[in-house]
């Protein structure tokens, strides 16, 4: 153990103060090269994040006031999003006994664009049919799904969310049935 102790003594009274400037210059270059890499990763984060579309399906009242329920597909996130499509999964039987505007049988094609921010909307039906059955039956439509899909730009991996919707959400509402 003397002679460890012995050892390192005179290692140290050989080191100059340039040896150990040079191990401090190559350590300090280790860490800002570790940093550089961790910033690297975080930008890459950042732009990633910067660039997520999010569509969500949801209803929404008719801007004109007519009584109308749209379906609409709103990004929600922070990039465009693209090649987006919908399908409605429902029950046919409950469907076809209201008055639904929107052909939910149809398969469309995908729709090229929504913008960060933006939102399609179409009708779905007018209020009031959606509360009662063609046959004068006070019973609000049945809840039902939708799912959408969607890319983001430079991504050839498709996103897909389930939303259900339920038109009962309106039930009560004054002027909702009125019109």
């Amino acid at each position: 153990m003397i002679d460890l102790l012995e050892s390192l003594c005179q290692w140290l009274d050989e080191i100059s103060w340039k040896d150990i400037a040079t191990v401090l210059s190559g350590f300090s270059t280790l860490a800002i090269a570790f940093l550089t890499i961790l910033l690297w990763n975080e930008n890459r984060l950042l732009r990633k994040a910067g660039s997520s579309p999010r569509v969500v399906a949801h209803f929404e009242i008719h801007p004109e006031g007519t009584g109308g329920i749209n379906l609409a597909l709103s990004n929600i996130g922070t990039g465009p999003a693209l090649d987006i499509s919908f399908e409605i999964e429902a029950e046919q039987d409950n469907f076809g006994k209201y008055s639904i505007q929107l052909d939910t049988s149809r398969q469309r094609a995908p729709m090229t664009l929504i913008a960060q921010g933006e939102k399609v909307s179409f009708l779905f039906g007018i209020s009031f049919n959606l509360f009662k059955t063609t046959a004068g039956e006070e019973i609000p439509l049945k809840p039902f799904t939708v799912t959408v899909q969607w890319k983001s730009v430079g991504s050839k991996k498709l996103d897909c969310e389930k939303y259900t919707l339920d038109i009962s959400q309106y039930a009560g509402l004054p002027g909702m049935l009125s019109k």
